[in-house]
């Protein structure tokens, strides 16, 4: 019982602590951009899950229209 007990809380301390480190990392501004970039405002989104490939990052220009995908296997932090 006790280690089934200190298995969960390790657990949700990892997962805190993994999401802390993500959104450390997703939640800074943008880099400065340069004044020949060709694109005006844009947004960078993420979809994770079980899918194939399981990670996928779309960049959309500032009317929503699809610039560029990136398909990556898995992320690591």
């Amino acid at each position: 019982e006790a280690k089934l007990l200190l298995t969960r809380r390790a657990t949700i301390r990892l997962l805190s602590e993994y999401g802390q480190v993500l959104w450390n990392k997703v939640s800074v501004e943008p880099y400065p951009k340069k004044k020949t970039e060709k694109y005006g405002p844009s947004v960078l989104a993420c979809c994770l899950g079980p899918g194939n490939p399981a990670t996928t990052f779309v960049m959309l220009d500032s009317s929503g229209e699809l610039l560029d995908v990136l398909y990556a296997g898995s992320i690591a932090l």
